[in-house]
């Protein structure tokens, strides 16, 4: 009814600028003086449906045009982008596993976080172990590797490095382990005795025939650990089960929602980094690709900035909405 209302006005007010257009633009003064305050009256009556239309457009007009902006940095980011980069400088364990726990409901935020974290590993060629506790993630723990090496691979050619350097290989560069039945009862076992947890890659071939698997006993040859969730009590299991005798470090990607619970372990120092839902994939994004030369994903960008322009429109309609309550009630009290 409001939409029909509104054009109506607009009808009648066309058929009087028609009939009489001196008349109505000796008008157009009050009316420019009025028109602030009955814009602000007018979208306090806004009908939903144009809410949900401009919606739309503000997340298919910057996917369309192709827009992308750069992200801003993200701190937190940057310190697990650091702690990989330095992880075969300093005289410690050197091999990442990477737990891939998400599934399709959550693939927009964490899949960008997934393949930045993966092509990082393997462009610095830190070894890195991939594996999902998510029945529903197994095709994710195969796709994204292939993406990751495909990126890292032009990486190395245009930066000049001979063919043999170019290559990221399997069982020595990465391997993928695969799904990992039972959760904490996982955990535990490759925290402890990983050659009895798992014995075979995700192909079926024994992991002793991999040099990447070779001297790797429990949790303690593991020198980093990355879980990469959407889900609630995840990132705790990790951090209460995934230990031996010597410390492991471990951080975390998940979903934006999820981000101020994961401040407490940020700031008492479990984790050495987080990335932030959408923006912490974007930030370190950019970060490979100052730092290493690694080509930004387009499509973290271009999820970037739809989600910039659509949480544009929501502060927008936010501020709108509550000056236009403020005054609306100023009206009723003066009537």
């Amino acid at each position: 009814m409001t939409i029909r209302r509104d054009i109506g006005a607009l009808v009648d007010w066309w058929s009087r600028f028609r009939d009489d257009p001196r008349a109505e633009l000796r008008r157009l003064p009050g009316a420019l003086r009025r028109f602030p305050k009955a814009l602000l009256l007018w979208l306090g009556g806004l009908d939903r449906r144009i809410i949900y239309l401009l919606t739309a457009l503000a997340l298919i007009i910057p996917l369309s045009c192709e827009l992308m902006y750069a992200p801003p940095r993200m701190a937190q980011a940057e310190k697990l982008f650091d702690f990989i980069e330095g992880m075969k400088e300093r005289d410690e364990r050197s091999l990442v596993l990477v737990s891939v726990d998400w599934g399709p409901q959550t693939r927009s935020e964490l899949e960008p976080a997934t393949l930045a974290v993966i092509k990082h590993c393997m462009y610095s060629r830190v070894p890195v172990v991939v594996m999902t506790l998510v029945y529903a993630a197994q095709g994710f723990t195969v796709e994204i590797p292939r993406e990751a090496i495909d990126a890292v691979e032009k990486a190395r050619r245009d930066a000049g490095l001979p063919e043999d350097e170019v290559k990221v290989v399997y069982g020595r560069d990465w391997i993928n382990i695969g799904y990992q039945l039972g959760s904490v009862n996982a955990v535990r076992g490759i925290a402890s005795d990983l050659p009895s947890q798992v014995s075979t890659d995700v192909n079926g071939t024994p992991l002793s025939d991999f040099p990447i698997m070779r001297d790797v006993a429990n949790a303690d040859d593991f020198g980093l650990m990355v879980e990469i969730t959407g889900y609630v009590g995840f990132a705790n299991m990790w951090l209460q089960w995934f230990k031996k005798e010597k410390p492991v470090y471990i951080s975390l990607a998940c979903t934006s929602v999820s981000v101020p619970e994961s401040y407490a372990y940020l700031d008492s120092g479990q984790f050495v980094g987080l990335l932030e839902g959408m923006p912490g994939a974007a930030g370190y994004d950019r970060k490979l690709e100052e730092t290493l030369g690694i080509p930004h994903a387009e499509k973290t960008y271009r999820a970037m900035t739809q989600q910039m322009f659509g949480q544009a429109l929501v502060v927008i309609l936010v501020v709108l909405g509550n000056l236009a309550y403020v005054v609306g009630r100023r009206v009723k009290e003066a009537a």
